[in-house]
């Protein structure tokens, strides 16, 4: 089968997310909120790319969360899903999911990089 899938893992987010659990519980679950939503909106906009035929393409989108939130697989599990993005010797490339995987993954690193720079300190009463 030439299923596609692009994946949002905190290997990429490494250094940032290496210690998030120290930033409190409320700075991992904005985190974990902007990787879901991101995920969601890489699923979306690969949905309405994807170049329609039978509709099977379109509706064969997916997204599975990492157990912890700190990452999202997204694709497509049509057999030929694959074939369509990167094309082959008697198809031409027409890349939808890719495109959205770049453009939104970028947003997020800057966004999480938001939440973890402007993030407050607990209020600790004396």
């Amino acid at each position: 089968m030439a299923q596609l899938k692009a994946q949002i893992d905190q290997s990429s987010l490494r250094r940032l997310l290496k210690n998030i659990d120290k930033y409190g519980k409320h700075i991992k679950k904005q985190v974990q909120d902007e990787i879901t939503y991101t995920a969601q909106e890489i699923r979306a906009e690969s949905i309405v790319a994807a170049p329609y035929k039978t509709g099977n393409l379109k509706k064969s989108a997916y997204v599975n969360h990492k157990r912890n939130r700190l990452g999202a697989e997204i694709g497509h599990n049509a057999n030929y899903a694959s074939f369509v993005e990167f094309g082959t010797s008697r198809q031409r490339a027409q890349p939808y999911l890719m495109p959205a995987f770049e453009r939104n993954s970028k947003r997020m690193k800057a966004e999480i990089l938001k939440i973890v720079k402007n993030r407050k300190k607990p209020f600790r009463p004396r």
